[in-house]
């Protein structure tokens, strides 16, 4: 069963993979915050440790998140963790 803590963390993942993919309706502030949103994903920098606590705060794997996100980014976010685009 998954907790609320894990539904929250989840949510915030593919919140910032729609950042990434520019998909998200707020908008972006600035092309430097889609890349930040992207270099969260791929891991660069000051985001691994990041990336890796949300992951498993969300209960995920952070292959399986970054595998989701890559195949997101490749078909334009179409079946993202089995969402609907």
């Amino acid at each position: 069963m998954m907790t609320p803590e894990q539904r929250l963390w989840r949510e915030v993942i593919l919140f910032a993979i729609r950042d990434a993919l520019r998909q998200n309706p707020r908008g972006m502030d600035s092309r430097s915050d889609m890349d930040e949103a992207r270099s969260f994903f791929e891991s660069h920098g000051k985001w691994r440790k990041w990336f890796d606590t949300c992951c498993h705060l969300a209960g995920w794997e952070p292959e399986f998140v970054r595998d989701g996100y890559r195949n997101a980014r490749s078909r334009g976010a179409r079946g993202l963790f089995g969402e609907r685009a």
